[in-house]
């Protein structure tokens, strides 16, 4: 038995380190990111086999709130994980380079949307069955048992980071991957790797620390009114359904957010011809994509770059202050004022913090990919669809 609790905190252990060494694809290139995500497929896997009890006794006895909980939240984690596998082999260029989808970047997108979830809900997961680890990890590991008598000191720190995860949560700007409005992770300036695996640390204490919360409050509540009705729990019949219609809910409400976000900044719908091929994209309500709409037919001849295809604006456009900005997103159509260029940006938008001095005109709705490979130099006609 010992054996056996020693092998699952070590597994527990080694998947969380795999999940932190995954949202950290900038530092680690995409070779170790996609094996590193083969390797925690691989843990999740003996995860499964190991607690494949829990599985088995999944359509047995009723479903108290705290059971209803973790069938829950285990149930989301393993929709989200295996969504993020599947879209990381549909775009994967090492591991499974035949798998390949004609859209990468709308497939990247998804990816990072499941992948987040996914690692915030294994913070919720953590939460969830907490005291079983803090319980195992004193009694099987005695030295840490003998320094750590109380878990004030762990629960103290647990909560300080959880403290700061709701700041990294807010500068990250995870709301912008969790509603499918972007293929990598925000740019920070002066970000390093150490930062990085902090920052997503502590939002991963963020989300198990009121999930260990909820449980402890459920369960004394428990211990106190065990006659009460919503304490004899329900059937999983009732609970599939309840947890359907949330879903459903939420799968809406992500939706209706991403295309909120879009609908909101577009000015009017135009149509970007690179040579013979023309592609579908969007013209922003600012002062100068109203001036650039203006002057439609434009024409440009751009050359490439290493992360874009640039080249003379022209005369310069009339801004403000407040739509200059540092980063893009790849497809972004931008007026660069340093250079006085217009810039479609096709890659390397995980390093677009080190690009400043950005207006964002518009964005090309498909067709990244396309462009990205057109050769050294490209002649532009934007039109008004």
């Amino acid at each position: 038995m010992r054996t056996n609790q020693i092998f699952r905190l070590s597994l527990d252990s080694a998947m969380l380190l795999f999940f932190l060494l995954l949202m950290a694809d900038r530092y680690t290139g995409n070779p170790v990111h996609e094996i590193a995500g083969l390797l925690l497929f691989s843990l999740f896997a003996v995860h499964a086999a190991v607690n494949g009890k829990w599985y088995a006794t999944i359509m047995r006895g009723s479903y108290p709130p705290t059971r209803t909980l973790r069938l829950a939240v285990n149930g989301l984690l393993l929709a989200a994980f295996m969504g993020s596998v599947g879209s990381g082999m549909a775009i994967s260029k090492t591991v499974f380079p035949f798998a390949g989808f004609a859209d990468g970047f709308s497939m990247r997108t998804l990816h990072m949307c499941l992948a987040h979830w996914t690692f915030l809900l294994a913070g919720v997961h953590l939460g969830l069955y907490w005291q079983r680890i803090w319980n195992g990890t004193q009694t099987h590991f005695l030295l840490w048992g003998q320094k750590v008598k109380s878990g004030f000191l762990p629960t103290a720190l647990v909560s300080l980071a959880a403290l700061y995860g709701i700041h990294a949560f807010s500068i990250r700007d995870m709301s912008y991957v969790l509603t499918m409005q972007s293929a990598y992770s925000v740019w920070i300036d002066g970000d390093t790797l150490f930062r990085l695996l902090l920052d997503y640390g502590s939002m991963l204490c963020l989300f198990a620390v009121p999930a260990h919360i909820a449980v402890r409050t459920v369960n004394n509540r428990k211990e106190r009114e065990s006659s009460m009705f919503w304490n004899r729990g329900y059937s999983l019949k009732y609970v599939m359904a309840t947890l359907a219609a949330v879903a459903v809910i939420v799968l809406f409400t992500i939706q209706a957010r991403a295309e909120g976000g879009k609908e909101t900044s577009i000015m009017t719908n135009i149509t970007v011809t690179v040579g013979n091929t023309a592609f579908p994209g969007v013209l922003y309500d600012n002062a100068a994509a109203k001036e650039l709409l203006s002057r439609l037919p434009a024409h440009f001849s751009l050359s490439q770059g290493s992360r874009d295809y640039c080249g003379n604006m022209g005369t310069v456009l009339p801004h403000e202050e407040k739509d200059v900005q540092r980063g893009y997103r790849n497809g972004d159509l931008a007026w660069w004022l340093p250079g006085n260029d217009f810039v479609i940006f096709t890659e390397r938008e995980e390093s677009s913090g080190e690009v400043e001095g950005c207006v964002i005109l518009g964005r090309l709705l498909s067709g990244v990919e396309e462009i990205r490979d057109m050769g050294r130099s490209i002649t532009v006609t934007v039109t008004e669809k």
